[in-house]
């Protein structure tokens, strides 16, 4: 109680203020959401929201998956209702409605869409209403920044991610990436702390197929060859391990397996979901296509050896095993590298042409 009232009184009490460039505006009482950037206000909203989860979880509507029943993701304010039937779905978008009414906020339903997954010939004739205003029904939906197709293919979530990876790259021309431009150990370290997880966001979440992959790893060995002043007719495979980098087939084997380790290690709904799918896999050897699980054994790894954190790394060749990297390594870090029509440049443009 005595909690409660400490933070009553200091919401109740809570004033702010703009300050732009050195000057300060009015100060205005706060009177709605919580504060941004504290580190209560998430425990805050959860506890808000928690009931409004309870009475959805408690449905018999959703995804039924061996003992799992599954009609509710939410994270923060986004909230994601899955179920087989249109009647159920309609059911908690009404349950929704009732519960924001009872605490007087709205969910906005200009924001709010829905997907039909897989093929259904009456899809065009499909309705859903939120507080009797008609939803939007789409092809596709993006939940916290991973695009969901309702063929099931990942090639639209792919095609934003390298959308959002070159608006990133070429925003930072102006600052040294173009060539001649900044060192090359400069240009390698910038890409693989800001362009390349802005590539890689919410792969390991969706099935990859190889053409994936190698569409990938040209979109990365493309930049970097357009960040270096090479052709992007010439070779990557090496300048990328010269560079110190790994491919992108290797970054997403990677982020899949230690996805899959920290769900088996933390106790949530997707937990419970896996252990039934490894369950199904060591009594059968059935692994259901798309799944996690399944991506898992197809990428190689034991998922008894990741829950137990047993499963080895990859290692990276040496550049004494390899000469063409060897060498293209000493290039790409001289000096003179960043110099145009310098012979270390023209010699790696020779070598990733050879190799």
């Amino acid at each position: 109680m005595a909690n409660w009232l400490l933070f009553y009184r200091w919401y109740k009490s809570l004033k702010a203020v703009v300050r732009w460039q050195g000057s300060y505006g009015q100060t205005f009482t706060v009177t709605r959401d919580t504060r941004q950037g504290s580190i209560v206000s998430p425990v805050f909203f959860n506890i808000f929201i928690n009931d409004l989860l309870v009475t959805l979880s408690n449905e018999k509507h959703g995804l039924k998956i061996g003992p799992c029943n599954v009609n509710t993701i939410a994270y923060a304010d986004d909230v994601t209702l899955l179920s087989t039937r249109m009647t159920d779905i309609q059911s908690m978008i009404d349950q929704c409605t009732l519960y924001s009414q009872k605490w007087r906020f709205t969910f906005s339903a200009a924001k709010s869409q829905f997907v039909l997954f897989g093929s259904n010939p009456f899809k065009d004739e499909l309705e859903l209403f939120l507080d009797s205003k008609k939803l939007n029904q789409t092809d596709s939906l993006e939940i916290l920044g991973i695009t969901f197709h309702q063929s099931g293919l990942s090639s639209d979530h792919i095609a934003n991610r390298v959308q959002k990876c070159r608006r990133a790259a070429y925003s930072l021309s102006s600052s040294g990436m173009c060539y001649p431009g900044v060192h090359t150990r400069v240009k390698s370290h910038v890409w693989q702390s800001v362009c390349l997880p802005t590539l890689l966001y919410g792969l390991d979440n969706i099935s990859l197929f190889n053409q994936n992959i190698l569409f990938l790893e040209s979109i990365q060995g493309n930049i970097l060859k357009s960040w270096l002043g090479l052709n992007k007719r010439q070779h990557h495979s090496k300048l990328i391990d010269a560079l110190g980098l790994s491919p992108v087939k290797h970054l997403v084997k990677e982020k899949t397996s230690r996805l899959f380790s920290r769900l088996l290690q933390t106790e949530t709904p997707a937990k419970k979901l896996n252990v039934y799918w490894l369950t199904k896999y060591l009594l059968t050897g059935y692994s259901c296509e798309g799944t996690l699980i399944s991506r898992v054994i197809n990428m190689g790894f034991n998922p008894l050896d990741l829950i137990a954190n047993k499963q080895k790394s990859s290692t990276r060749k040496s550049y004494s095993e390899d000469g063409v990297v060897g060498s293209l390594s000493y290039l790409l870090n001289s000096e003179n590298f960043v110099k145009p029509w310098s012979l270390e440049h023209m010699l790696v443009s020779l070598l990733t042409k050879a190799f």
